[in-house]
């Protein structure tokens, strides 16, 4: 029986983004800059929405927090409100580069960058910014076949507790019509590696219902070998166009799920 480490081997093997890296042969940078309206994503998907809204509720003000994969900063910037530092992990200089953007745009100050993935981030390089963090954060931004010390790095480091974000439910029928019927990541993996790794975590589950307009669709779905006809039919057929708003939006409905480890000293 294959224990849960190696189960999330199998399943990131099998997921789009990850092959697309392993087949594609790209870089994070190069991904993200060739999906530039990731933004405008994120806005338009109401993300993070209320798991961000928890998270603020359970952790201690004027916390230094890690955020792992922080993207374009989604919750890097609404949790320096609050924080005394923000660290922001990724391996994107085109996704920090927004960070930084948006910084000067809202005079924060206290979001510190790092231009690295998660693994290649340790004490002696990056001593200053790791120092005394109380928690770590991850969401949808796990990548790694290393999960255990992807996770145990995570916990090691902060004092306080860490938080992971990730996908609940099925997957969405339009993205299995897309990409085929395939297994995918969701937090279900995750949990089982915590739990074996002895970590007491807590899960709870926030979930989103959204429109997207179908332009920005189509570019979600811009590596799929489906046309644009036939993602246009397959809505069609399903009833998810709404046109109140006189454009063609997709209606969606995502679940996240919050897992999170809090220590004792917490």
């Amino acid at each position: 029986m294959r224990n849960a480490a190696q189960e999330w081997v199998d399943i990131l093997s099998e997921s789009t983004y990850f092959r697309f890296f392993k087949d594609k042969k790209t870089t994070h940078d190069q991904y993200w800059r060739d999906f530039a309206v990731y933004d405008d994503y994120i806005t338009h998907s109401c993300y993070p929405g209320a798991v961000l809204s928890r998270i603020s509720e359970l952790i201690i003000p004027e916390a230094k927090i890690i955020d792992i994969g922080a993207g374009t900063g989604a919750f890097s910037i609404a949790l320096a409100e609050n924080a005394s530092h923000v660290i922001a992990v990724d391996p994107s200089s085109y996704h920090l580069d927004v960070v930084s953007a948006k910084c000067t745009a809202q005079d924060i100050e206290n979001i510190v960058q790092i231009n690295a993935e998660w693994k290649d981030v340790d004490s002696d390089t990056h001593t200053k910014a790791l120092k005394d963090a109380d928690y770590a954060l991850a969401a949808y931004s796990i990548i790694d076949p290393d999960i255990e010390n992807f996770l145990q790095k995570m916990h090691d480091t902060a004092s306080k507790g860490i938080f992971i974000v990730y996908r609940a439910g099925e997957r969405d029928s339009l993205d299995r019509f897309a990409y085929g019927d395939k297994r995918s990541i969701d937090y279900q993996y995750m949990l089982r590696v915590m739990e074996n790794m002895g970590m007491d975590v807590h899960t709870e589950f926030f979930n989103r219902n959204y429109k997207l307009p179908f332009s920005l669709v189509l570019h979600l779905y811009r590596n799929s070998e489906r046309t644009e006809s036939e993602l246009r039919e397959f809505l069609l057929e399903n009833e998810r166009f709404d046109n109140s708003s006189g454009e063609n939006h997709v209606t969606f409905s995502s679940t996240d799920a919050l897992l999170y480890v809090l220590k004792n000293n917490s």
